[in-house]
């Protein structure tokens, strides 16, 4: 059974990565990387920061430091969308970690049922043209 399982699932994913290439395709010239330094780590969460002010989500003093942050941070991968040297865009994905609830399960007391089987991606951030 688990050999039709597999293939199944491989299918899913290449469809997925179609529809992922052709959105990073259309997004030109932004070009998307995963933030690796403490450089593009900072301005994305300043974006972010930027964004929760502005929108009234938050006020400026919830964040003395000016970046918006939590503790699913460390354990995230952070995508970043540069439009030359500026960042134009950020998302942030959370993979399943043995012991750790992710964001949306937190946030709304939520517990997805297929446990490990499940990313969560939020903190999707544009930046004003």
């Amino acid at each position: 059974m688990a050999s039709t399982i597999v293939p199944a699932r491989q299918a899913e994913r290449d469809v997925l990565d179609g529809i992922a290439e052709r959105f990073i395709a259309r997004a030109a010239p932004v070009r998307f990387t995963r933030a690796t330094t403490d450089t593009a780590w900072e301005a994305i969460y300043r974006l972010r920061y930027e964004a929760v002010v502005r929108h009234g989500w938050a006020s400026p003093e919830a964040f003395p430091d000016g970046l918006e942050r939590d503790a699913y941070d460390d354990v995230a991968v952070h995508v970043a969308g540069w439009d030359g040297e500026r960042l134009a865009a950020t998302a942030r994905i959370v993979f399943p970690t043995p012991g750790l609830r992710l964001p949306t399960e937190e946030e709304f007391a939520l517990a997805i049922e297929s446990t490990g089987q499940a990313a969560n991606v939020d903190r999707l951030t544009v930046a004003p043209p």
